[in-house]
């Protein structure tokens, strides 16, 4: 028994320095991405800080700058930090000023800086279309790197779900010239994984769909080497109108035609057994493409009547969404935007295993504190057009940091970017 408990504890001991490493080489990388002329300036340390948060350190030892941090977002944010304050650089979306010193200026006292907030959520559904929807690996190690510098820990992943519905629609009586036709043009995905339409913009090339597989997950695996933890999709019951005719028996009920535009689509009734056959498949099939880190996006209805509206409805919308995916993975947590929520949905789900993501920050009172669930204050900064450095930006930097410290902010774990 003792050999065995020795044997145990020499195997976690060796996997948290296996960790450490990991995560050590993978900040190294970065720095040598941002700069590379620069990097042998730098030494990277790990250490794992007393009360469990994220916390990254900064000092000046010989002739070296020491990035201390528990994980690759630490260090890159470490990184950042020093670049930011005591060498005058920046490194943004539209540009970078990276005229940095010949001799790299000393800290002349260590910096210590814990986070405040367990989350830090980056991206909105509709900044991967609008924004996003033709970058390329080159572009996306870019703004992982930005991400990482930031302090984002908890990025929305969607790269790569084409291939997720192919896979899935395939084991459900629909072949490759249906499937393509339901996915949308990649302008339009957002609001496809939103559950507002189909078929627009498409049929979708097989290429594509190949291609973005490939992509989704050379942009995961970046993510988890530097400390994140990506939110991967769940089903909410939207499924291709086609369907259908391939399951007549099947309860799929029409759905209003979103902003009275674009194509019509249809929900899978969460009471029929079709429902968590399909929600296990889907699963399964991005388990099997992008591996889980637990946390699924489920906004049923966004933005679109539900097809009852009635509370028991709605209740079993939330029941089956949470059963499907507990059933899948027991440590499963769902994440939901509050833009279009629904609280009969909302408050099936158990207290630890729901993190509501409020875009704007402004819904904590409108849905009562969002009755102690955990959730994440967002600006939503860039919204309908603008892309001016505009609004009440004192508001934007207390409004999460004031929830945090009032009786009204209830159980907030995190900040969020949700351009």
């Amino acid at each position: 028994m003792k050999l065995r408990l020795i044997v145990c504890c020499l195997l976690l001991s060796i996997g948290s320095i296996w960790a450490k490493d990991d995560a050590r080489k993978a900040s190294e990388a970065l720095i040598k991405r941002v700069i590379p002329e620069k990097a042998s300036s730098f030494k990277v340390e790990m250490f794992q800080p007393k009360d469990g948060k994220d916390c990254f350190e900064i000092e000046s030892k010989g002739n070296k700058i020491i990035l201390r941090g528990n994980n690759g977002v630490s260090v890159a944010s470490a990184l950042y930090h020093y670049l930011k304050y005591y060498c005058n650089a920046h490194i943004s979306w539209n540009g970078d000023n990276l005229n940095l010193p010949s001799r790299l200026p000393e800290v002349p006292e260590k910096v210590a800086c814990p986070t405040a907030f367990d989350h830090r959520v980056y991206l909105n559904y509709c900044t991967i279309s609008y924004t996003m929807a033709w970058w390329d690996w080159e572009r996306w190690q870019r703004e992982i790197d930005w991400m990482a510098m930031h302090g984002i820990n908890m990025p929305l992943a969607v790269i790569g779900q084409e291939a997720v519905w192919q896979n899935t629609l395939r084991r459900f009586k629909m072949n490759d010239d249906e499937i393509r036709t339901f996915l949308v043009g990649p302008a339009f995905q957002a609001w496809q994984w939103m559950t507002n339409i189909e078929t627009y913009g498409g049929p979708l090339p097989q290429s594509w769909i190949d291609s973005h597989q490939v992509l989704g997950q050379q942009i995961l695996e970046r993510q988890r080497e530097l400390g994140m933890t990506p939110i991967l999709q769940s089903f909410t019951g939207f499924v291709p109108i086609k369907l259908k005719e391939k399951y007549p028996d099947a309860r799929i009920k029409d759905k209003n035609r979103w902003c009275n535009a674009f194509t019509a689509t249809v929900q899978l009734d969460p009471l029929d057994p079709l429902f968590k056959e399909m929600g296990q498949a889907f699963l399964e099939e991005q388990q099997k493409l992008y591996g889980t880190n637990h946390i699924y996006a489920a906004d049923p209805f966004h933005e679109g009547a539900a097809p009852s509206n009635e509370k028991s409805y709605l209740e079993a919308v939330g029941k089956v969404i949470w059963e499907v995916a507990s059933g899948f993975d027991s440590e499963a947590v769902i994440a939901m935007q509050t833009w279009s929520l629904r609280e009969a949905i909302a408050r099936t789900f158990p207290q630890d295993r729901l993190l509501l993501l409020d875009l704007g920050g402004w819904n904590v009172e409108k849905f009562n504190s969002f009755w102690n669930y955990p959730y994440v204050a967002g600006v939503l900064h860039n919204y309908g057009g603008r892309v001016y450095m505009g609004g009440n930006l004192a508001l934007y930097a207390k409004n999460a940091h004031e929830l945090k410290q009032s009786p009204k902010g209830g159980n907030i774990q995190g900040i969020g970017l949700f351009p």
